[in-house]
């Protein structure tokens, strides 16, 4: 799903039957995760050709330099939300 504004963020969740706060959304471009974080999810940088390395430096807090470093972060952080338990 391309979510392209923070209105589109704000209509996806109940679409999934998510939580805005309990989202993380990958995104291409620094756009997408202010998004994210407008509509009360947390947004995860994943660079990608379009995305200038400027902005990626802007962003490194909230970044993850490939989809499955991304996915491995997400995961570590749920486990450690969750306290640790296995879903």
């Amino acid at each position: 799903m391309r979510l392209d504004s923070f209105g589109d963020v704000l209509l996806a969740g109940p679409a999934v039957r998510a939580i805005a706060a309990h989202v993380t959304l990958l995104c291409g471009l620094p756009t997408d995760v202010l998004a994210a974080e407008a509509a009360g999810a947390r947004g995860v940088l994943v660079p990608n050709p379009a995305t200038a390395p400027d902005e990626v430096a802007r962003y490194l807090d909230r970044s993850a330099p490939d989809l499955p470093t991304a996915v491995r972060a997400i995961l570590r952080h749920t486990e450690v939300q969750d306290g640790g338990r296995s879903r």
